[in-house]
């Protein structure tokens, strides 16, 4: 998202661009231990059988989140859980639940500003469906716990998503595609598989491999080069063949 902004402001070739992206505490954020994953849910009233939903922001209408109850209330799961995490307007979310009919599928746990991530561990599934969101912490988080992921094309943290892979990317007002994707994640072997994949990208996304990129176009960008090699792409990629960061390509450090 940052790259594509600052191109429609200063265009200029991509390729002098380098884009990292904040990193994530991959110790910190992982796949859970069955005993607190199960303590958890229990805490929060969800049952074994539930395939729980999360949604963590701070301003609900951005986040997306009416978009995420529409596509709920078109998913034709009884098993569907929301468990919003976050600040937002209350009143109006609760009356949207009944309206829609969702009111014993979801639960407001305010703001938590501890053990977020026992919560990202109790959960099944992540989404995101933002308007508009420079990067969005909170995806990296939780793919770094184990959770596929669905975020819209408006979020930044996109680039760690390959659809079908490990999440998907799916336009958060098209209902009907959300709603598909869901059910499509309410089969277990597809959670697990995913959330296998969703892992092993945000380990490519951990803070020493951010910092490594970082440190590696600094050294690029400080050591003298012969004439006939200025200007021209260095080599990619650290962590993983298929991680979509480009880095080391030019100047210029994007975030």
């Amino acid at each position: 998202i940052a790259e594509e902004k600052f191109l429609e402001e200063y265009p200029m070739d991509p390729a002098k661009i380098s884009v990292i992206h904040p990193g994530v505490d991959t110790d910190m954020f992982k796949p859970p231990d069955p005993q607190t994953r199960q303590a958890v849910r229990q805490q929060f009233g969800f049952d074994e059988s539930d395939v729980v939903i999360i949604f963590v922001g701070m301003n609900f209408e951005v986040k997306g989140l009416d978009s995420l109850m529409a596509a709920m209330s078109q998913a034709s799961s009884a098993k569907l859980k929301l468990w919003v995490i976050g600040k937002g307007n209350y009143i109006k979310y609760n009356a949207l639940a009944q309206k829609l009919g969702l009111e014993k599928n979801l639960i407001f746990a305010g703001v938590q500003t501890q053990g977020i991530e026992t919560m990202y561990g109790a959960a099944d599934i992540f989404c995101m469906l933002s308007e508009f969101d420079t990067f969005g912490m909170a995806v990296s988080e939780a793919m770094a716990c184990g959770l596929p992921v669905i975020v819209s094309p408006n979020v930044g943290a996109k680039d760690m998503v390959q659809s079908g892979v490990n999440g998907f990317v799916v336009n958060g007002r098209d209902s009907e595609s959300v709603a598909s994707n869901l059910m499509l994640l309410t089969d277990a072997t597809q959670r697990r598989t995913m959330g296998i994949a969703a892992r092993k990208t945000a380990l490519c996304y951990s803070w020493d491999e951010m910092t490594a990129r970082v440190l590696k176009i600094y050294a690029i960008h400080l050591t003298p080069r012969p004439p006939s090699l200025k200007g021209k792409g260095e080599e990619s990629g650290i962590c993983c063949d298929n991680s979509p960061l480009r880095f080391g390509e030019g100047s210029g450090v994007g975030s």
